[in-house]
């Protein structure tokens, strides 16, 4: 961000090419057009779906990079298609597939990771 105070217009448009238009940064979030406009992808927090639903992650939270390299081990990056497998009562651990890879995670993971249902075709490609 403090970058782009530094540039000139013409740099950002060879980058943004060079990039082939991104509309989302790595971790998922809206990146805004030449103009200002940013498209929003609707999405939930992981902690919100059930067991048996595919979903795909279309964000992760930067927040904690302690967290987000976490995520990234363990595969939940946008992108990446997840099974939900099980979910504990009360709030408890969800099991989930990524991959060929089953994983126990809690509630800073689950509400970390924002979903689409993954029936929906992807946002933009990777």
């Amino acid at each position: 961000e403090q970058v782009e105070h530094a540039i000139s217009d013409a740099f950002v448009d060879r980058m943004d090419t060079l990039l082939e238009h991104p509309t989302e940064d790595p971790h998922g979030d809206p990146i805004p057009d030449n103009v200002g406009g940013v498209v929003v992808p609707s999405s939930q927090p992981l902690s919100t779906v059930l067991p048996g639903q595919q979903v795909i992650v279309q964000r992760v939270s930067d927040e904690n990079p302690d967290l987000l390299r976490y995520l990234a081990s363990l595969g939940l990056i946008p992108g990446a298609l997840i099974q939900v497998e099980a979910v504990a009562p009360y709030g408890g651990v969800y099991t989930l597939r990524v991959g060929a890879q089953t994983h126990a995670v809690g509630d800073a993971v689950t509400q970390a990771v924002l979903v689409r249902p993954a029936t929906t075709e992807p946002v933009s490609a990777r």
